[in-house]
């Protein structure tokens, strides 16, 4: 603010969107599967915990939007999403899908 006026602002997108899921998603996008399920233990969260599955459908969400948007533009972002891709397909697939996630086509 300068004299009562907002002269910058900072767009933190999806940061403090309060939905613990959402900071999950970075498990598909940069761990691998051990290291998912290094992060999965830490956290103590269940492999079936709404939060973690969601987390991962948003992670493929967001893989697939990169992967779409970026591939035409040769941008590195385009590998990282169809990685990204991946690694949400190829995780096991959950015992108890009662959160509301669903399946995942492989």
């Amino acid at each position: 603010m300068r004299d009562g006026r907002i002269v910058g602002l900072l767009d933190l997108g999806t940061l403090t969107t309060g939905y613990p899921a959402w900071d999950l998603t970075c498990a598909w996008w940069v761990l691998d599967a051990r290291g998912r399920e290094r992060l999965r233990a830490g956290l103590e969260l269940d492999p079936d915990d709404p939060s973690w599955l969601w987390g991962r459908a948003f992670g493929l969400l967001q893989g697939t939007g990169a992967r779409w948007y970026y591939e035409a533009k040769g941008h590195p972002l385009a590998a990282l999403g169809a990685r990204t891709v991946e690694h949400a397909i190829a995780a096991p697939e959950p015992d108890d899908v009662s959160g509301g996630c669903g399946r995942l086509q492989r």
